[in-house]
């Protein structure tokens, strides 16, 4: 998998995660992130 559909591939994980009801907080730990700060774009 190339950096690009990487870095598409996080965005709609996330996105249709979240949609789904996902805890926001579980999902900054999934990608990763720190801070809501840094999630967001």
């Amino acid at each position: 998998m190339d950096k690009r559909s990487k870095h598409t591939a996080r965005p709609t994980f996330v996105t249709l995660n979240l949609g789904k009801g996902m805890c926001a907080e579980v999902m900054l730990l999934l990608t990763g992130h720190t801070s809501f700060k840094s999630f967001q774009c």
